[in-house]
């Protein structure tokens, strides 16, 4: 399989050199790198996702469960619902040629097919809510991150997830080429990708106080300092993540992340003790500005789905 050139955005056109992510294990004393981004080459050597986890594993378990081939990444409210297997299948061909239906952001048919000049993204399942059993191929992550996501509660990760609309936890499944534009995770979140197939090229940006949403609009394939000056200077790390790497993206900091071979991830976002605080004011302020009837439905659901346990009590 031919691969997708990276070297050519290592210099970010001469204006500065981005740092190579510093490479560790898990074993060492990484207490002093975890400012910045580090991938762990050893982490999930004793996970038993490290021995089982492949596109053709999935296929072969889950092939039949249905998911989408979201738009873009920035929209992944609406595009092609396909099976996994499909997917799997038609990585070579593309989302045209993928069998499967276009839905709009209220899952219903499109009457037109919308293929041509769409650039889809990664194969997008609810894959830990509907089958949690995947859980336990998940081993522990390393003890210098002080993680307090991944052993949470399944009843309160649940809780949280439905507030938040994010997932702690989600597998992802990419074509060769995709691209993860420049982004934010959510809440302050630390962020992490788990790699278990193909290479990615990953480009990581220090944050600023003053940052707003408009950075994601640079390209780190085709950096324009001038429309973006506020990223002279900053610090930029990249490096190719393989099968078996474990990479932690800091809080807040920019990333920007291609597939060079067709790619199976594990993207795991967790809280610390340095930013649980962030997270959480972050998930009163979606309480705060979600709709009051959705609110309210959510709540009545809660109350049925638990008005036996509440009875038994009482």
């Amino acid at each position: 399989m031919n691969k997708v050139p990276s070297a050519d955005i290592a210099e970010w056109c001469g204006e500065q050199k981005a740092v190579p992510i510093p490479r560790v294990s898990i074993h060492d004393d990484v207490a002093r790198l975890l400012d910045g981004p580090v991938v762990f080459t050893d982490a999930l050597a004793g996970w038993p996702a490290a021995q089982k986890w492949s596109i053709d594993y999935f296929v072969e378990q889950f092939g039949d469960h249905f998911g989408l081939i979201p738009a873009s990444f920035l929209d992944g409210s609406w595009g092609k619902a396909t099976s996994l297997r499909d997917f799997a299948e038609n990585l070579d061909q593309g989302a045209a040629h993928t069998p499967g239906f276009w839905v709009d952001r209220d899952g219903l048919p499109l009457a037109d097919d919308p293929s041509d000049g769409i650039s889809t993204w990664s194969f997008y399942w609810r894959a830990f809510r509907d089958y949690p059993q995947l859980r336990d191929d998940i081993g522990a992550y390393p003890s210098a991150l002080s993680n307090l996501a991944q052993n949470l509660p399944g009843d309160v990760a649940a809780a949280f997830e439905k507030i938040t609309k994010r997932d702690f936890f989600a597998i992802y499944m990419s074509r060769q080429g995709t691209v993860t534009p420049l982004h934010r995770d959510f809440h302050g979140t630390t962020g992490s990708l788990a790699q278990f197939e193909g290479n990615k090229w990953v480009t990581l940006i220090a944050h600023d106080a003053d940052d707003t949403n408009a950075i994601g609009g640079f390209d780190p394939e085709r950096p324009d300092f001038d429309a973006f000056p506020q990223l002279r200077g900053r610090a930029v790390y990249q490096g190719r993540l393989s099968p078996g790497d474990l990479v932690i993206i800091p809080s807040k900091w920019w990333h920007h992340v291609r597939s060079e071979d067709h790619t199976l991830t594990l993207s795991h976002n967790f809280f610390t003790p340095a930013n649980l605080g962030e997270f959480l004011r972050g998930m009163l302020q979606d309480l705060a500005t979600r709709d009051t009837q959705a609110l309210e439905k959510l709540l009545h659901q809660q109350i049925v789905q638990n008005a036996p346990s509440i009875l038994e009590d009482s």
